[in-house]
């Protein structure tokens, strides 16, 4: 009677190591899945990356291009507004009129306010261009302005800006330069 219990509980501990090996078993297909579902995150997180390592860069240039300088404007091409932009002198109000799509790039127009009681005699505005999704690097472009900016008033410039890499601008931000200011 002994070996029959015995061999019972054999058979018992055998049954329950088979049970056990087949959880194992779906354990292991389960990890594999799981592996592999995590894998196909692999590429997502690359571009996650890919893309705050574009935003830490541009941050990166911008801090860099204005944490001396006079203070730039900052306009939004879907927002009306305004915004200083400081130079030697004083300040600039600038505003964006309109702006457009045109052969390889952007016609733009921008109001200048300039509250000074001195002329400028012409400008020179650093313009860096952002996508409207900020994906990408900012570009800049370097635009001589030869009308007079006249004291107390609003003044319309038009300029173009050519060949950017994007095109869905977004933003403009903005500094303005001039060394020749004329008092009457």
């Amino acid at each position: 009677m002994l070996i029959n219990e015995l061999n019972s509980e054999i058979s018992a501990l055998e049954e329950e190591i088979i049970e056990l090996t087949n959880r194992i078993d779906e354990f292991g297909s389960y990890m594999e899945e799981l592996q592999e579902d995590c894998s196909s995150y692999d590429d997502d997180i690359k571009e996650l990356n890919k893309f705050i390592d574009t935003q830490t860069r541009n941050t990166n240039l911008l801090f860099e291009r204005t944490k001396d300088a006079p203070k730039r404007a900052y306009l939004s091409v879907f927002e009306i507004g305004y915004d200083v932009a400081e130079t030697k002198v004083g300040n600039l109000i600038l505003a964006i009129n309109s702006i457009e799509p045109y052969l390889d790039g952007y016609k733009v127009d921008i109001n200048i306010g300039n509250p000074n009681n001195a002329t400028f005699n012409g400008l020179e505005l650093d313009v860096i261009c952002i996508a409207k999704d900020r994906v990408g690097d900012p570009e800049t472009h370097l635009i001589s302005v030869t009308d007079t900016i006249s004291a107390g008033s609003w003044n319309s410039v038009e300029f173009m800006i050519p060949g950017l890499s994007f095109d869905n601008l977004g933003y403009l931000n903005i500094q303005a330069t001039s060394d020749l200011v004329s008092l009457y």
